[in-house]
């Protein structure tokens, strides 16, 4: 006779091997996670025992105090709250100080080449422009009003004022500086020149790539009104002096190592918000393509924060020191480990990889400088022999110490001769010698070399008062 068989104990031993087996990868789940705690946990204690700050409030903390009276970015602050009076057709209002300011395009309406419209311009703002000269005394800084949510749960509440008034301020002295420069006053035009480093300046202690970007910017501005200043021919050894002393100083404060610093704790802070479940993952991630229906545990978020934060250490420690800092920014590894990564998790690493553009912005300004600066030199070496160096060779040890390293090659910078004189030159990011040519051809795409040219005799005397020299 056939045994009747028990419905009730099959489905509580399909339970029970069912309860065995979540039980199984709740364990190992929970497991993973507190690997993945226990590693983020080693690897942020090994940073704290070197003193490396992790949050955007210690990082707050480091930047030094700068009295009022030697604090440049407050002339600038004084600067932005007349700006909204500048431009009366500007329409466009932008928050900044707690005032409404609007934006302005000091370039608008001077044509390419004029120069009376530049002058009328200038003429008719001199006083508030001229208030800007006083950051050839003050050039250290740091700004008053920023706003970060140290405390708050949600990563994109890092605030800083709008740096409009930073980048129109380079722009109306590099103007004035052209101007003057037009109407032979040699004096001023460098004093304008000298006035554009001290805004980049004001702006050296500000751990945030947008500031860093646009003070990189008014550096390769300022480089370029006074490689036009030489051809007037009207440059003397005290204006060198004084033009080399700046470049000098600016090549010493643009390492990008407090940049990177804080672009490590603003990812420190969103993995752990996002482990914390305090932000919405759609929104803290809504530039990357997101792959529907994608399940992220804690454990891919943690492990996303340790290679994150490794990530940084080394280009860090090599930021002072250009040519360092692209052997670092070479370093295969993290790419390596983002190839191994599962297709549909690479989303959670995008935000680190823009790192290595400021690496490539921040040698490709010290490759200019480095021009600039061996550039002074054959200028003086040309005032005292009444020809150019051959080589620049011929500048050492007279003029020159040593010849400056291309940081792209690791190999001396470069001299070529022109049909309009010589130029100096870095073979850029594609380490390719280019023959000193400093803009791709039209319609042709890629990366020209980096340099300082310098006109011969014949070929200066005049000046085109164009912005966009």
């Amino acid at each position: 006779m056939q045994a009747k068989r028990k419905p009730w104990l099959v489905v509580s031993v399909v339970l029970l091997i069912a309860g065995t087996v979540a039980t199984f990868f709740f364990v190992r789940n929970l497991n993973h996670k507190w690997e993945a705690i226990a590693l983020w946990e080693a690897c942020r204690d090994e940073l704290i025992a070197k003193g490396e700050p992790l949050t955007l409030s210690e990082i707050e903390a480091r930047r030094p105090l700068v009295p009022d009276n030697e604090n440049g970015s407050l002339v600038i602050e004084n600067f932005a709250a007349e700006l909204q009076d500048l431009n009366s057709n500007a329409t466009e209002p932008i928050p900044i100080f707690n005032v409404e300011l609007r934006r302005i395009d000091p370039y608008a309406g001077i044509p390419a080449g004029s120069v009376e419209p530049m002058r009328s311009f200038l003429a008719e703002n001199d006083r508030l422009i001229s208030d800007l000269s006083l950051l050839n005394a003050n050039t250290n800084g740091r700004l008053t009003i920023v706003s970060y949510d140290f405390e708050g749960d949600d990563p994109s509440e890092f605030a800083m004022p709008s740096l409009a008034p930073w980048n129109i301020a380079g722009k109306l002295m590099r103007l004035r500086s052209i101007s003057q420069l037009v109407d032979g006053d040699t004096d001023g035009g460098v004093e304008s020149i000298v006035t554009q480093f001290g805004i980049a300046a004001t702006m050296r202690h500000e751990p945030n790539f947008i500031p860093y970007n646009i003070r990189l910017r008014i550096i390769r501005d300022a480089i370029s009104v006074f490689e036009a200043a030489l051809r007037t021919d009207k440059l003397e050894p005290h204006h060198l002096d004084r033009i080399s002393e700046k470049i000098r100083k600016q090549a010493a404060t643009i390492s990008p190592a407090e940049v990177m610093r804080i672009e490590r704790a603003f990812l420190i802070l969103l993995y752990e918000s996002l482990a914390a479940k305090k932000i919405d993952v759609a929104a803290a991630f809504a530039d990357q393509d997101i792959p529907d229906a994608v399940a992220i545990s804690e454990y891919d978020i943690r492990i996303a924060q340790v290679r994150a934060v490794s990530y940084f250490p080394n280009r860090i420690a090599a930021a002072h020191d250009p040519e360092q800092l692209l052997s670092a920014r070479k370093d295969r590894s993290f790419t390596r480990k983002y190839l191994s990564i599962d297709e549909n998790k690479r989303w959670l690493y995008r935000n680190i990889l823009p790192d290595s553009y400021f690496c490539v912005l921040a040698a490709r300004t010290h490759a200019l400088l480095r021009c600039a600066l061996t550039g002074i030199a054959a200028e003086r070496f040309r005032m005292d022999r009444k020809r150019f160096p051959r080589t620049l060779d011929e500048l050492v040890p007279t003029y020159i110490d040593a010849i400056p390293n291309d940081p792209f090659t690791r190999k001396p910078l470069s001299l070529a001769k022109t049909d309009h004189g010589i130029v100096i030159y870095s073979f850029g990011i594609d380490e390719e010698d280019d023959g000193g040519k400093l803009k791709a051809p039209e319609g042709e795409y890629g990366s020209p070399d980096i340099g300082f040219r310098l006109a011969s005799p014949e070929h200066r005397g005049s000046l085109v008062a164009s912005p966009s020299l």
